[in-house]
């Protein structure tokens, strides 16, 4: 189609599965070092079922009513930002 930039490849879910629970723990800790090898537009995170889908959309839009400025969520809350 018109307007599509052909050099841009269209960003895609994966679902990784792992063997074990700490393969999972070491590559969830690992994930914010990725920026560091290049890869700054990949993005990790568990699997969650829709409940906790559920909750962590309604944490973001309380993040947007409160301010992100002055404001980041915290262990499941939305809290003030400490500087």
């Amino acid at each position: 189609t018109q307007g599509d930039d052909a050099s841009e490849p269209k960003a895609r879910l994966m679902l990784v599965k792992l063997k074990s629970k700490e393969d999972v723990d070491s590559l969830i800790k690992k994930r914010t070092h990725l920026k560091d090898v290049g890869f700054s537009n990949v993005y990790i995170t568990r699997d969650l079922s829709p409940d906790e889908r559920a909750k962590q959309r309604s944490l973001r839009e309380e993040l947007a009513r409160k301010g992100r400025d002055t404001h980041v969520i915290f262990r499941g809350k939305v809290v003030p930002r400490t500087h």
